[in-house]
């Protein structure tokens, strides 16, 4: 965990580095939460994926990871993107200067490929997300429940009916026949 000074000199606020991908990987962002900090930065070079999908998929991540952390996610791409998703996992910061008006990065948000510059103040929530606390117990707490209750008889309940063979061209049930 990297210690940067603030603004006012008297604490720090503490970071974490997932590089390029890693930022898919919940465990490696919840790590370092877990060791305190309340920033994660994540540089990285995406211009190898070219014009694909990998870009906004990388957004959704940073937005995710964000959230589930209560951390400030900073992606800086020297091919895009570049933004910062705050402890609630909505963006608030970009790439600098914007596309010229009228162009398709601008109505599609994208930042690929340009030069620019971002800088924005870091918002911290001290509050570690329960995501953070419990980790991955709830789901397999929730996946044990799910498996006992199919697994085990009677859980169901009782007669969910009965087969019924009917002649060709008999419809409707008799009085008192389950379907």
């Amino acid at each position: 965990v990297t210690n940067a000074p603030r603004h006012d000199g008297d604490t720090r606020i503490r970071m974490g580095t997932v590089i390029c991908f890693e930022l898919l990987f919940p465990s490696a962002c919840r790590d370092w939460r877990t060791k305190g900090a309340v920033v994660l930065l994540n540089p990285a070079n995406y211009g190898s994926f070219g014009p694909t999908g990998f870009r906004p998929q990388i957004r959704a991540a940073a937005a995710l990871r964000a959230a589930e952390t209560a951390t400030t996610v900073v992606v800086a791409g020297n091919t895009g993107p570049t933004s910062f998703w705050g402890p609630t996992g909505r963006p608030y910061g970009r790439l600098r200067p914007p596309a010229p008006a009228g162009t398709a990065a601008e109505n599609a948000d994208d930042d690929t490929f340009r030069e620019g510059w971002a800088r924005e103040s870091v918002l911290v929530d001290p509050r570690p997300a329960p995501y953070v606390r419990w980790g991955d117990a709830p789901w397999f707490a929730l996946l044990v429940l799910a498996l006992g209750a199919a697994l085990l008889p009677g859980v169901r309940g009782g007669d969910h009916g009965t087969m019924v063979s009917r002649e060709p061209g008999e419809s409707g049930s008799k009085q008192g026949e389950n379907l």
